[in-house]
């Protein structure tokens, strides 16, 4: 799976003969992505050979609304790793009753 909103970046990888298309998308799809994963028993990744989707997995929180609590909505930024795996597990996602249609 790739990310829809960049077709152009999908055909070039088509054009290497990997089989790709595009995730779905659709609204909550990153909270219903984000909470699949919090859901998974763990998420297993080698801080040696990727240390930067481990800083990413443990980095990635909540942005404080300066009154003591959070802002609604999971940050749009430094999340590539967690996007990808998001896309990844689109399928297994679907499986478990979520739907982004």
């Amino acid at each position: 799976m790739g990310d829809s909103a960049e077709p152009k970046s999908i055909a070039e990888i088509k054009g290497y003969g990997v089989r790709i298309k595009g995730a779905k998308k659709g609204p909550d799809s990153v909270e219903y992505g984000i909470k699949h994963l919090q859901d998974l028993e763990e998420i297993i990744i080698d801080p040696i050979r990727c240390p930067n989707i481990k800083r990413e997995f443990y980095g990635y929180e909540l942005e404080p609304d300066g009154n003591g609590g959070f802002k609604a909505g999971y940050p749009d930024r430094d999340n590539h790793s967690i996007d990808m795996t998001r896309y990844a597990l689109e399928n297994d996602t679907r499986a478990s009753g979520i739907s982004f249609d």
